[in-house]
């Protein structure tokens, strides 16, 4: 197989990517702050933890007027990245789990399941966390508390067998 016929195969295969002309200039702005915010956070998490992973962020779902007030979205996925790295770091066996499933992680503005009235004060930000086929998702939302914490017991509980 040539070359070229490889380079079409891989990106035929590839998930339709979201492109910087596809955005809208509030959108563009707040993924080029973002990124900037967010990769050296993601750096340090790959080298603590030994892996290649990527964020991907679903920027046409992003509605700035529903994060006007408040912490960002950036803030938001870089407590999770961070915290996993911090994983990695402080705890071997977690590292080495880590090492081998972690693909990347999704920090989401789509499908952020809703606040319920017998939440307590951590259910809302467990809810809208998960970990699956290697990847970390985070759906954000400017009410999530406790994101540190709440990553870790996401991974515990996911990887860690609590």
């Amino acid at each position: 197989m040539t070359k070229l016929a490889i380079v079409f195969v891989i990106a035929a295969c590839l998930p339709a990517v979201v492109r910087a002309d596809d955005l809208t200039p509030a959108q563009d702005e707040a993924r080029i702050v973002f990124e900037e915010e967010t990769s050296n956070a993601l750096g340090e998490m790959n080298a603590q933890c030994g892996t290649k992973a990527a964020i991907t962020v679903d920027w046409k779902n992003f509605k700035p007027a529903a994060w006007e007030r408040g912490i960002q979205p950036q803030a938001l996925c870089k407590l999770v990245v961070t915290e996993i790295g911090y994983m990695c770091r402080d705890r071997p066996p977690y590292k080495k789990a880590l090492a081998k499933q972690l693909k990347g992680v999704s920090c989401v503005f789509a499908g952020v399941q809703p606040k319920q009235k017998k939440d307590g004060t951590n259910d809302f930000t467990r809810r809208n966390m998960s970990f699956a086929k290697g990847r970390f998702t985070l759906r954000m939302h400017g009410e999530l508390v406790n994101v540190e914490d709440n990553t870790k017991f996401t991974v515990e509980k996911t990887i860690g067998g609590e």
